[in-house]
This record gives C-alpha cells, structure tokens and sequence, in this order.
C-alpha cells in the first residue's frame, strides 16, 4: 500500500492577481492588431504581464500533471502495461518534473520584473537584478526562501542534464534497470537480485513510484504558500500602476473609453 494515498493538487490559478489579470485581459479581444493595442499604455502594461501570469499557472498546473504519472491506477503498476520499461516511465517523469518545478522561481522573475516594468533582459532576470531595480524587500525575501526551497530540485537537475547523473530507483536499482529494459523487449530475467531476493521488476517500480511521490510531495508542499505570497506583492504593484495609467486622459484606454461612452449617452 502506498504511503501517499492521494497526491496534493495545486491551485495555480485561485490567487486574486491571477483572476484579476484574466478578467481584465479581455480587452485583447477590442483591438484587431497588437500595434493598434500598444497605443495605449495601460493595455501595453496588461497584455505582457497577462501572458505571463498565464505562462506561470500553465507551467505550475503542469506539476498536478506529472502527479498523474506517480500516482498510477492498479493495473498500470503491472511493468507489462506501460509504453516504455518501468525504468524509464521513472527516469522520464523525474527528468519532467525536475525541470518544470525549477523553472517555476524563473517564471516569477520574469513576472515581477514585467509587473514592476523593469526593463531587464530576459536572460538577465535574477533576484539579485530585481533587487538593484529597487523591487520590495519582503519580495526578494521570498524570492530568497522559493530560491532555497527549490534548491535540492535544482542542483539534481543540474547534474542530470548537464552531467548525465541519473538517480537509482528501488531497493535493486542495477537489476531494475536491466531488467525492466529487458522485459518490455520481451526478455525476461529470473533468479535474484544485487540483495540476494527474488527477481520482481513490478516490486521495484513500486518502490520506484514512492520514491518519487516523496520527492514531488516534499517539493510542492510549501509552493502554494510562495506563490500566494508573491501574487500578493505583485497585485498591490500592479493595481497602483495599472489605475494610473487607465486614467491617463491622453494615453489611457480606459479612461479615453469612458469618456467616449459619456458623450454617447
């Protein structure tokens, strides 16, 4: 029986930021082109944050995805009905989340530096960059404890794509790599493994699959929190720079919009 039942599901989208930046992204739809949009310079502040929050909670949302791969119905457990060995249903699924989990603090980066209009190059978007540009010091402390919390996954992500380290799985990890690549050829191996016990590739992945439910579970328990916590610095942000530039009277669509509207009526 696994130890984690049930995996934890994140709420990439629940935050009030997210929903208000969504809500007023709609505007996209009034302009036919981006030219004609980036008139304005409150709807050219939105449209880049909204693609950005929006590439944060597809990339976070991701993660609830790579859970579908641990936590495994019954009869996928069986190493037969898989489209790769068990081995490397693991190795994949880790080389996934490790990537997609890292990039995450890279992700808030490029939204904070967006929200606060900074003006960094993408590939010179660190916490030490935003914190030159005068960002909150409460901000680029959760940055900081993201940056450290995520740590352990970015050091084993370095040294798996830039290394070529790969982690071992099960209480037979020689075995169960051979073995199970054997197997899903149609070879299958008998006798026992490196400790002397029976021979058991389906055994092997199961302890394989609560290996990495743990790892994913101790990664993803405290991210919801981070992630709120940042969201609220960057709505206060956005909000006070957003309301100036819609009531600019020349350059504010909103404002400009409204006024029109008056005249109508």
């Amino acid at each position: 029986m696994s130890t984690f039942e049930e995996p934890p599901v994140l709420s990439p989208d629940g935050h009030e930021f997210v929903g208000r930046i969504f809500d007023l992204s709609i505007i996209s739809l009034h302009f036919e082109t981006l030219e004609e949009a980036n008139r304005w310079d409150d709807v050219r502040y939105l449209l880049p944050i909204d693609g950005r929050v929006t590439l944060l909670v597809n990339r976070v949302e991701s993660l609830n995805r790579i859970a579908d791969f641990l936590w495994l119905p019954e009869k996928f457990v069986q190493s037969d009905q898989l489209p790769c060995s068990a081995w490397d249903w693991l190795n994949a699924t880790l080389d996934s989340f490790l990537a997609r989990f890292v990039s995450i603090l890279d992700c808030c980066l490029l939204l904070a530096r967006d929200v606060f209009e900074m003006g960094i190059p993408d590939r010179k978007v660190t916490i030490g960059a935003i914190e030159t540009k005068g960002a909150p010091a409460e901000l680029i402390q959760r940055f900081k404890q993201l940056r450290t919390h995520s740590e352990e996954m970015r050091d084993e992500r370095n040294e798996r794509f830039h290394a070529a380290y790969e982690r071992e799985f099960s209480s037979a990890p020689m075995t169960f790599k051979n073995a199970s690549i054997l197997s899903h050829r149609g070879i299958r191996m008998t006798g026992e493994d490196e400790n002397g016990n029976t021979l058991d590739v389906d055994r092997y992945f199961s302890e394989g699959l609560e290996q990495l439910k743990e790892v994913f579970v101790a990664a993803v328990s405290e991210l919801d929190d981070h992630l709120d916590a940042v969201h609220d610095f960057l709505l206060v942000e956005f909000n006070r720079r957003f309301h100036e530039k819609f009531n600019d009277p020349i350059k504010g669509y909103g404002r400009n919009t409204m006024n029109t509207r008056s005249k109508q009526v």
